[in-house]
């Protein structure tokens, strides 16, 4: 009988250790938890900005398109209107010569 309580107490020695193991190890999963849950916040807010500068440089790139665009059909207008100018001239010279 005596042999069965110290099998007992033996066991239930081993049970309150691995209960302390296993608290233990539970706190250091919480412990990971929170950090992994924290670095997810940082990299979370980071890829919210990322993508609003990404936006930024978007829009940016879209105007600087259309002032490209508009520069050149500026340009092409411009250079219609000499053109035009140039063969006005052109006319009026012929005129004056053929007098």
């Amino acid at each position: 009988m005596l042999q069965v309580q110290k099998d007992i107490q033996m066991q239930q020695l081993k049970n309150q250790d691995a209960i302390a193991q296993l608290t233990e190890r539970q706190a250091q999963i919480t412990d990971r938890q929170d950090k992994n849950e924290r670095q997810i916040a940082i990299l979370t807010e980071n890829i919210s900005n990322l993508n609003i500068i990404s936006q930024r440089h978007e829009n940016r790139m879209t105007n600087l398109y259309g002032y490209q665009m508009s520069a050149e059909t500026d340009r092409l207008n411009i250079m219609q209107n000499l053109l035009e100018i140039q063969r006005r001239l052109n006319n009026i010279e012929n005129k004056l010569n053929s007098n």
